[in-house]
């Protein structure tokens, strides 16, 4: 399919899109929980080797992919959703009120994920709902992405406290008799 080429709404389109997503988003997870698991292994040998930044770098990498793991699964509950409602969905030349914040966040995420299904999908519904309806949901300008996805998605690196209280339990869970060399308390929860 060409660029120039617009994608036309259909049901018949967008159910197996969505199927696939899942199935996508499946076995991206599976490959993401192996890939975290030796990486975890890796921060416990750099922890019980006092090497305590480059433990601290990788950690928040895994922080992220449990975010990101985390994001994956709520999609992949709107995608199930979405599916079953579309004989409405595809009934209603508006999109359903109740369907609004599920698409809309579909929209959103697709071009933070590496799920090409997503963005398929979001193609689908801009020719179902318009330009100015997929932009808004791609700026959230109405405010109803679903939050969680925002913050699961963000660009801003996981707070200190969390990265710390990763590495404790990575190095808890493989053996590693491990202090951290700075103390972090609750008021580090706000940076």
């Amino acid at each position: 399919m060409s660029s120039w080429f617009a994608p036309t709404f259909s049901a018949t389109k967008c159910k197996p899109q969505l199927k696939m997503a899942i199935q996508r988003v499946l076995i991206k997870t599976n490959k993401e929980k192996q890939k975290m698991m030796k990486d975890k292994k890796s921060i416990a040998k750099l922890l019980s080797e006092n090497k305590e930044e480059k433990a601290r770098i990788r950690t928040e990498a895994v922080v992220r992919g449990d975010f990101k793991l985390e994001a994956l699964d709520i999609l992949s509950l709107l995608c199930e959703l979405l599916h079953e409602r579309m004989g409405l969905i595809s009934s209603l030349k508006e999109c359903p009120p109740d369907m609004t914040a599920s698409i809309a966040t579909l929209i959103w995420a697709a071009p933070r994920t590496e799920i090409p299904e997503f963005v398929n999908i979001a193609k689908l519904f801009k020719a179902k709902y318009g330009p100015a309806f997929f932009q808004r949901a791609q700026r959230n300008t109405d405010g109803i992405v679903n939050e969680q996805i925002i913050n699961k998605l963000s660009v801003q690196p996981p707070n200190a406290f969390l990265v710390l209280r990763y590495m404790k339990a990575i190095a808890k869970a493989n053996g590693v008799n491990w202090n951290p060399s700075e103390k972090l308390d609750d008021t580090s929860l706000n940076q």
